[in-house]
């Protein structure tokens, strides 16, 4: 319909140049601007937080703190994870804060998917159907 009234815009200013004003006085209630931002799916920030914690496994206390914002902290015991949902396809660089560490051998993993279906601990479904990559581990 926007295109469709551009055009006779257009056809009215070049052969008729004296109804031009009477034309946009009766379609100028019509012309209005479309409503894209509802196809933005780019976050109001550039740094954000998971929506939800999706699935613990192990020992894992206070995880849901660590969800919508920096000052959460939750405890990581043994072989345990934490898989957060962000709510939305994501990509950038992840930041990961450490208060302290019982053991010099401690370290984190990390694995991504687009989807639940391929949660793993053992790798990340970033290549498609080219296999699993290698979990980042953080020293």
């Amino acid at each position: 319909m926007i295109h469709f009234r551009t055009v006779c815009l257009a056809f009215v200013i070049m052969h008729h140049p004296m109804h031009f004003l009477s034309f946009v006085a009766l379609f100028t209630p019509f012309i209005t601007a479309v409503p894209y931002s509802q196809y933005i799916l780019a976050p109001d920030s550039r740094t954000i937080y998971p929506a939800l914690v999706h699935q613990v496994n192990g020992t894992v206390s206070n995880a849901a703190s660590l969800i919508g914002g920096p000052n959460g902290s939750a405890v990581i015991t043994n072989t345990s994870s934490v898989t957060f949902d962000y709510g939305k396809n994501i990509a950038g660089v992840v930041s990961v804060t450490v208060g302290t560490s019982s053991s010099p051998d401690a370290f984190i993993g990390l694995t991504y998917t687009e989807s639940s279906l391929w949660i793993n601990g053992q790798g990340s479904d970033a290549t498609g159907n080219s296999g699993l990559d290698e979990v980042l581990v953080c020293h």
